[in-house]
């Protein structure tokens, strides 16, 4: 009862980030934020398929991390597939608190591959159980920290870590590293779901904001 408590006041409170009704495919509308507290929560029914966006460079305030919320809804079938990069993505998944604070809880910066839902780093995290994560995608060479430093201790490039790192039991709070090349991604999920079912007063709003999103962009 918890759980759907704390999924409730977080649904409320990400409300204000760019919302759009999507099918199985979710396309990033706007730009999706970097932290669990400006995610973009994925509205929709059933199962998500995709998830796709884009990175962009900027002097003051680069787009180099998208954060998107997400269920969980079968943690033993759960694994997340790059379909396309420039570059070798890294893909960071987060339990999410009453709070919008996140913790690490699996990793991978080999993002030309699979993060799966078990760690094979020896800390034995991984996803239990069904329910609301945040799921971050960030170019090449950047990773979260928290104040205490990196929440994922990468041993060689191709594992996937648990939060094993200097900060890795303290909340995220920032990201770190030297960004590599910057553009379009998509990756395919399985073993998971929308974050929740948009009301039918918000799906008429949502479909105003992606309308005028796909105007933007063209």
């Amino acid at each position: 009862m918890a759980r759907f408590v704390r999924a409730a006041a977080l649904a409320l409170s990400v409300f204000a980030a760019p919302l759009a009704l999507a099918g199985p495919d979710w396309q990033e509308q706007g730009d999706a934020g970097k932290f669990v507290g400006s995610a973009q929560a994925t509205l929709g029914v059933g199962a998500i398929d995709s998830i796709s966006g884009e990175f962009a460079a900027g002097i003051l305030d680069p787009d180099l991390e998208d954060m998107y919320l997400i269920s969980i809804t079968n943690p033993s079938a759960f694994n997340i597939t790059v379909t396309s990069a420039n570059g070798t993505l890294g893909l960071f998944l987060f339990n999410v608190t009453l709070g919008n604070e996140g913790f690490g809880l699996v990793a991978t910066v080999a993002g030309t591959g699979t993060l799966t839902g078990s760690s094979n780093d020896g800390s034995l995290a991984g996803v239990n159980t069904p329910g609301l994560y945040a799921l971050a995608v960030a170019v090449p060479g950047r990773y979260p920290v928290s104040t205490l430093g990196p929440i994922f201790n990468f041993a060689n490039p191709n594992e996937i870590s648990g939060p094993d790192g200097s900060g890795g039991f303290l909340p995220h709070t920032d990201w770190a590293g030297t960004p590599g090349p910057i553009g379009d991604y998509g990756v395919e999920l399985t073993g998971s779901g929308f974050f929740a079912v948009p009301t039918p007063g918000a799906a008429a709003l949502l479909g105003l904001s992606g309308l005028l999103a796909s105007r933007r962009r063209r």
